[in-house]
């Protein structure tokens, strides 16, 4: 499931990585982007997959609230007063990447 996962990722253009809940996070870089799953999977238990999409972005994410890496597990319970379980998007301030999230992987590469 993963690699179909890893597979409609990469044929959008995207770079970075993805996981699926207990499967390992699947990557095109070194960077260990584990903290930043562990704390979307604990948002909600149905939440299943998630991706962080590093490079390959087209348009802008104005309307996509932006998180701080720092103090994380907090501030994304504070971002769901402000629609972040209905948008299922943020932008990590530190990087500039957007982290996706959902149940199925056709939401989280839907834009």
């Amino acid at each position: 499931m993963i690699n179909d996962f890893w597979i409609r990722f990469k044929n959008a253009g995207f770079s970075g990585s993805i996981a699926i809940k207990g499967s390992p996070i699947k990557s095109d870089s070194d960077e260990n982007d584990s903290d930043i799953y562990e704390a979307v999977f604990e948002l909600d238990p149905d939440y299943t997959q998630a991706c962080i999409i590093k490079g390959g972005l087209k348009g802008a994410l104005d309307d996509i609230l932006t998180i701080s890496l720092d103090g994380l597990a907090e501030n994304l319970d504070n971002a769901i007063l402000d629609g972040l379980g209905h948008k299922k998007a943020f932008v990590v301030k530190e990087t500039g990447a957007l982290v996706r999230f959902g149940y199925k992987n056709d939401d989280i590469l839907q834009f």
